[in-house]
Order: C-alpha cells, then structure tokens, then sequence
C-alpha cells in the first residue's frame, strides 16, 4: 500500500515545561527554549555556530527542543552522547548519523511526544536514523492535519526506543521503516491512530526486529498497514488489524523466516475493517484465542469484518487457543497452494456477508503448493464448512492427486464442497470421516455418461438419445471409444460396464 497524505483533523499543540539552564556568562539563567538548526549543509550537534543564535545560547540542552525545520537534505553528525527535552523535525530530509552514541529525550510527559516528524500543517518530514540509539518517550509520526512524517531506522547498529508508545500517522500520514537489522523496541505501537489518518509501517531484512511491548494496532481511527518481509520479525503483546467502524488495517507477513509473534490475542476486524495476508512462507503465531470480524459498530449495525489470505507452502497461522471465524461479525479466509493454518483448540464458524457473492472458505490449489499437510488443522473440534475449491494457474489435477483439507482432533463437521469441473473421465472424491477430509482425483469410466459414479439407465438413455449423432456437443460425452461418432460400439462397450 502506498502512504497518502490529505486534510486532518487539527490536535491538540504540545505543552512545553518551564526549565532554567545555565547558558554563556552573558545569560546566566534562560528559560527552556527552542533551538532550531540552521546548518543547511549539516554538521556537528554540538557545535553552536549550527544553531540560530547559537553564539549567545549554545546547542540545544537538557530542557531543551532540538527543532529541524530547514527545507533540505543533510545530516547531524554526534561526536558523543546527547540529551535534549525533545526533537522535532518539522522540515526537510535529515539524517542522524549517531556513530554508535546515544541520542536521550528526557520529556516525560504522556501527552507531549519526545520524537514528532512531521508535525504542523502541511509539513513534510523525514528522518532517518543510523549507526546508534535514539532514545524517547513517545514518537509522533505526521503528528498536525495535514503532516507527513517519515522515520528510517536502518543498519544493524541502529535502534529506535520508546519507552511508552509509537503512533505511525496520527491525524496526518505517516511512515516507519525499518530495515538491514535494525531495532525498535516500544509499548503500544498504533499505525494510523486518528481518525481519517493514514499510516505505513514497513520491516524488512533479516535481524530487523520491531518489539512492540504494549500491543500493535493497524488501523486504530484511519487506514493503517504493516508489512513484514525478507525475513524480518515483529513482536507485540497483542494485534489489533482494524479497531474502528471507520478504519481500515492491513498487515502482510511475507517471505520465508517473516514473522509476527504475538503473545496474546488476535483480532482482524475488530469493529473495523481488516485482513492479514501471510505469503511465500511467512509466518503468524498468536498464544491466546484469536477471531476473525467481531463486535459490528452497535449504532451503525455495520463493519466487523475481517479476512484472511494464506498463500503458499510453508505460508501458516498458528493459534494457540480458540479460533472465531465470524464472531457476531463476519470473517472470511483463503488457502492458496498450501498455506495452512493449525488452531490448537477449538474453531469456530460464524457469518459471512450474505450479499457478497463469495463463499466463507476458498481453498485455491495450483501446481506448486504442498498438500500432504492439511490447510485446516484443528486440535479441538471444527464445525463444517462449505468451501470453495478453485483451480489456478492453468493447474490440472491428474488421477491419483490428493489435496487433504481439514483435521481435527475430537470431530470435523461435514463439509459440503463446490468443487471446479474436471476434463473427463477425471473426476472428484470427496473423502471425509470423524476427524479428516481430503479430495481425490480418480478416473470414471468412460461410460458413466453423466458422471454418477455408476453406469446405469441413465446413461444408456444418454447414449440414445445421441445414437447415431457425430461427437459434438452435447453428444461428445457419448462418443465412449472416442471414434468421433455415437454408434453400437458405444453401446456394446456401455452394456459391458452396465451395472
């Protein structure tokens, strides 16, 4: 999903507090301040001649606000640790080449962010973040109506931490990334946060990690999307994809070592609108209960509504608990070439949209998905489904294929399929007991005209009715040695297999 950027609701300004510092021998004693940059070329934090009047009040201290308001690209370089009250970019492309140092914000206000990229209206900022530690409170990513803030942690020496939360988007657009091994590591994390915002977050790269301590919300008020790959890995408490009637979350897990770990729960549409795609071997893992479109808006009657995509072997979706697939909302999955998902507990199925047109279960097989392992598998009971089964790719089972559907450990509903014709004399199996059901591929016989199972009045009435017909359309099936006319060598050779 591409970052947006449009008009916002206006939020409330930062409160600043009132702190002395001790400044040159000319001012003995100042109130905290702010300091902007004014090196459009970049240079030493340290470095007064960097800063406006920065002669007379020096850089930036303890009490102070690092501000970066300069419509261009350069970098800060840090010769050593750093403290400052906060740091706001409100302008510019700027980079922090931190060299293995710390860089401290000591705000510790709840409602004040340590961190803003992006901050009044119409500001557009980016901030990217190398080689050592920025250390805060609370980040604000497009922070004012409007604002569009950008933050870049990358390189294995890099990391992010905040001690409370990140808000990717919160009544602007916003953008996180991580990449190359780096680290973040907050409380809540919650991508697009206000109503109407737009938030991106993107990890990638093996060793990148983004740990988010407090819980991640994608989609909390706007449209918010998280996208895993190449190997990296995000942590949270919990996960939220979709929390409001009017938003939209989207999270993707894709690539092989891809991973979202979650220590608690799982819910897609909750209230909102939400889906979770996991590809190319990507991987979900959830400890607790998880569901799937629950609690619809109570005034409105509406969303809840939340999907899932699992594509490609080794694509899968743990949950260590039970499994809500519609939980008074409406949910929604797909299993495509062997992506599986294993519910150690119980699922359970609710609603779907009457009105959409598309069943609750799709089940997509192609050449080059694995299915000796089961795309449902349940450790507890699973009612029935009513799947439906799609051939893609140009794919074309061969007699013999076996595609296994569901498992469940104490009873498997029975499920009704709506399965995709097969050139003949292929056909479908339907094999189902107490705990599995899989489909198979056999070959009819080529006199079962109209495909029963058996050959009896039926088809010999077939066959008649086309006696003496060439094999075109709707005779062909009825041409049985395929000589390219129905004759009595179709019915000596029915009568045979008769019964």
């Amino acid at each position: 999903m591409t970052s947006a950027i449009k008009q916002f609701a206006w939020a409330s300004m930062a409160a600043f507090g009132a702190t002395l510092i001790a400044v040159s021998s000319r001012v003995a004693e100042a109130d905290a301040m702010d300091h902007f940059w004014d090196a459009i070329g970049g240079g030493d934090f340290n470095d007064p001649d960097n800063w406006v009047d920065g002669n007379q009040f020096g850089a930036p201290g303890f009490d102070d606000t690092a501000r970066f308001d300069l419509a261009a690209a350069y970098t800060v370089t840090f010769g050593g640790a750093q403290f400052t009250d906060r740091v706001v970019v409100s302008r510019g492309l700027v980079t922090f080449a931190l060299a293995d140092v710390f860089y401290t914000l000591l705000n510790p206000l709840t409602g004040t962010p340590s961190i803003v990229v992006g901050d009044g209206d119409l500001d557009t900022a980016a901030l990217t973040i190398t080689g050592g530690t920025v250390h805060g409170r609370f980040t604000d990513l497009g922070r004012m109506p409007g604002a569009f803030g950008s933050l870049t942690v990358t390189g294995p020496a890099a990391e992010l931490i905040n001690d409370w939360q990140v808000r990717v988007g919160h009544q602007g657009a916003g953008l996180l990334e991580l990449s190359d091994g780096a680290i973040a590591s907050n409380g809540l994390a919650v991508i697009a946060a206000g109503s109407g915002s737009f938030g991106d977050a993107v990890v990638t790269g093996p060793a990148t990690v983004w740990d988010c301590a407090g819980g991640l919300t994608a989609g909390k008020g706007g449209f918010g999307s998280l996208l895993v790959r190449d190997g990296a890995a995000v942590l949270s408490s919990d996960g939220i994809i979709g929390q409001q009637l009017a938003s939209i979350g989207e999270v993707t897990v894709n690539g092989a070592g891809s991973s979202w770990t979650i220590d608690g729960t799982l819910d897609v549409g909750l209230t909102g609108f939400g889906t979770l795609t996991i590809q190319d071997g990507g991987a979900v893992t959830n400890e607790i209960f998880a569901t799937v479109g629950s609690f619809p808006d109570q005034v409105m009657g509406e969303g809840a509504v939340g999907e899932i995509v699992i594509s490609g072997s080794g694509s899968s979706w743990t949950v260590n608990g039970d499994l809500y697939l519609g939980f008074a909302g409406f949910g929604r999955w797909t299993f495509s070439e062997g992506g599986s998902v294993t519910v150690n507990g119980d699922l359970l199925r609710g609603a779907w949209l009457s009105d959409s047109g598309t069943p609750q279960t799709i089940i997509e097989l192609g050449d080059a998905g694995d299915y000796a392992t089961a795309a449902i598998t349940v450790s507890g009971g699973a009612d029935g489904f009513e799947p439906r089964v799609d051939l893609i790719n140009g794919f074309v089972p061969q007699t013999g294929d076996t595609f296994l559907i569901a498992t469940a450990g104490v009873g498997l509903g029975t499920f009704v399929f709506d399965l995709p014709p097969l050139p003949r004399p292929l056909d479908w199996e339907v094999v189902q007991d107490a705990d599995s059901v899989e489909l198979r591929v056999v070959t009819l016989f080529a006199t079962d005209i109209t495909g029963d199972g058996v050959v009896d009045v039926l088809d010999l009435i077939e066959l008649l009715l086309c006696f003496g017909m060439p094999a075109d359309p709707p005779c062909d099936t009825s041409d049985v040695n395929q000589d390219g006319t129905v004759n009595v060598l179709d019915l000596i050779i029915l009568l045979l297999d008769f019964g």
